[in-house]
């Protein structure tokens, strides 16, 4: 991996950091309603190694609607 994306992928650390920090989880789209995304993990550390691995192993592509996303517990459900 180059610089650039070297530096990519710790600016994408850091922003899953702090979207956790504030109490957002993975979550995907599901029959029309946001579920919490269970395979990354539960701590923050876990999931932001998970993400970011798995967005490494697709050779770092724009996300997707299908992808997981991030939330606050308001809208799992929703």
């Amino acid at each position: 991996m180059d610089r650039e994306g070297r530096d990519l992928e710790e600016f994408t650390r850091e922003a899953l950091k702090g979207l956790l920090a504030k109490g957002a989880m993975p979550i995907t789209g599901q029959e029309k309603v946001w579920v919490f995304e269970p395979r990354y993990g539960t701590k923050s550390d876990e999931i932001i190694d998970r993400v970011v691995k798995t967005w490494l192993s697709e050779g770092m592509r724009e996300p997707d609607v299908g992808d997981v996303w991030f939330g606050l517990t308001a809208v799992v459900g929703n």
